[in-house]
């Protein structure tokens, strides 16, 4: 007997994977990306599709950004679902189009799922709000 699983792939065209680190950094808005050592980032009024803004303190790491005191981070995205690779300890706060849906709790480096969304993929923009030292790397999309 053969169990049926569902086909839950995307037909649609979703953001493209997104890196945050600064070796592979695309799609960023907002203040002048310093690599390297801790500073204060402003999000922008607007953050157009597919495209992201950091707030507050961070340190930007080639492969990874480490977040500092108020870190935030705002994506404007086109997907059902959204992950983001993750690491150390913390939490991350989740919101989706200003309502808060979650909070994530980091306990080890692995992919972490941020938000899963009820009907086909659309525009959404998602808000988190990171504890100190808690390091990110990529967002992925389904």
């Amino acid at each position: 007997m053969s169990a049926s699983i569902r086909d839950e792939t995307p037909t649609e065209l979703l953001t493209p994977e997104t890196y945050l680190g600064s070796a592979r950094i695309d799609r960023f808005v907002g203040s002048r990306l310093i690599p390297g050592r801790e500073a204060g980032y402003s999000i922008p009024k607007v953050v157009p599709q597919s495209s992201f803004a950091y707030g507050g303190r961070w340190t930007v790491e080639k492969e990874r950004i480490v977040a500092g005191r108020g870190a935030r981070l705002r994506l404007s995205f086109h997907a059902r679902k959204v992950f983001l690779v993750l690491g150390s300890n913390g939490r991350v706060g989740v919101a989706v189009d200003g309502r808060p849906v979650k909070t994530v709790q980091v306990t080890e480096d692995r992919l972490y799922t941020l938000a899963e969304l009820p009907g086909e993929a659309a525009n959404h923009t998602l808000d988190l709000s990171i504890s100190p030292g808690i390091e990110a790397y990529a967002f992925t999309f389904g």
